[in-house]
């Protein structure tokens, strides 16, 4: 109960850090309950345990703070031109490779200092980052100009349950930005090759049994919850519908595999069959509050437990499999 909102909260400071459900806690519940459970209800925390081997979500939170620092002169607005992103792109200049190696060196090894020759497994790990963030800058200027609102964005609100109990949620948009006239874009980087195309409503906030990463919904239904969690914010800040909202996917790996179609706008299935590109949340925000609604009275009804998910796959990679048992 600890994410239920209270009649104190709207006195409290917006500076004071309560409780909230994320995405990305959602999708864990959906999983496996009892994971959720032991990482969000009980807050018990696996051991950073130091590796050899640089892992996956490293890789992509290196990625992330590459692109904010990138982009960071052109917050708030700023125009991005073709001509910018070549000069970034530039290997003379040695934007990317400054870049990155400055975010490689607070994301992975913790230190601000950024000088000296970076060898070994740091050096080529900066090399492969480097081609991800110069793929995705290409992928920009193949559609610029736009203007770049926000990196990093924090957004926070509420959603009312069944029983009239409202949810405290939390998100960090990746990057937002704007086609002046046509969209703005709530982006979200995904660093593992992910689908931008939802089977079924139904499967929204679900876990498919058996199947791979890349065929779950938890990438798609984490970029839709961004878009409604903005939304929802500009709402409550009294800020207009200028635009539609456009939630975009931008999959590194897709990116490579399909660099000339890719564009990571999420197509969602049509009542009439078929499915559609979808350019404006709007459209479908009805139907995602109502399958974000039934996720959370799930989750916040007293008598459905915590109970382990029937997948053995998901207990391959959590870090509570010798806790539970399985």
């Amino acid at each position: 109960y600890r994410f239920l909102e209270t009649p104190q909260d709207e006195h409290a400071s917006p500076d004071l850090k309560l409780p909230a459900l994320s995405a990305s806690s959602i999708n864990t519940y959906a999983a496996c309950p009892l994971r959720f459970y032991y990482e969000y209800v009980r807050g018990i925390r696996e051991e950073n345990a130091p590796e050899e081997l640089m892992a996956a979500n490293d890789f992509g939170t290196v990625v992330h703070r590459a692109m904010e620092l990138i982009y960071q002169p052109c917050c708030s607005g700023g125009e991005v031109s073709t001509q910018m992103l070549s000069q970034w792109l530039d290997p003379a200049n040695a934007i990317i490779a400054r870049t990155v190696r400055q975010a490689y060196s607070e994301e992975y090894l913790h230190t601000k200092d950024v000088k000296g020759q970076l060898t070994g497994l740091n050096h080529l790990y900066c090399v492969m980052i480097e081609k991800y963030v110069r793929r995705i800058l290409e992928h920009d200027k193949s559609i610029a100009p736009f203007r770049y609102i926000a990196s990093e964005k924090r957004v926070r609100g509420s959603l009312a349950l069944s029983n009239g109990h409202r949810v405290r949620l939390q998100g960090v948009i990746d990057r937002i930005d704007e086609f002046p006239g046509e969209v703005r874009r709530i982006v979200d980087y995904k660093s593992g090759g992910v689908s931008a195309s939802l089977k079924s409503w139904d499967s929204l906030f679900s876990h498919i049994n058996g199947k791979p990463g890349k065929d779950q919904p938890s990438a798609i239904s984490q970029t839709l919850f961004y878009a409604f969690m903005m939304r929802t914010q500009m709402e409550k800040d009294g800020e207009k519908r200028n635009l539609p909202l456009c939630p975009t996917i931008y999959s590194f790996q897709s990116l490579y595999k399909d660099k000339d179609e890719y564009t990571g706008v999420i197509c969602v299935p049509e009542s009439g069959g078929g499915y559609s590109s979808l350019t404006d949340f709007d459209q479908i925000r009805d139907t995602f509050e109502e399958k974000l609604r039934r996720r959370l009275d799930q989750m916040f009804d007293p008598d459905i437990p915590f109970a382990g998910t029937d997948d053995t796959k998901v207990c391959s990679y959590c870090p509570f499999v010798t806790i539970c048992g399985k």
